[in-house]
């Protein structure tokens, strides 16, 4: 596994997803991290 990035995103909330797809599309190799637990679609209290 490649530990080398160009990018790395702090956090996964509402703006890091679409930055990280433009940066990946450009050519960017791109790390996300995120220390909040895993999200489990059971817990999605909006469906």
């Amino acid at each position: 596994m490649n530990t080398d990035f160009d990018v790395c995103i702090v956090g996964s909330g509402a703006g890091a997803g679409p930055v990280a797809l433009t940066l990946a599309e450009a050519g960017y190799s791109v790390v996300v991290l995120e220390k909040e637990p895993w999200f489990e679609e059971k817990e999605d209290k909006l469906r």
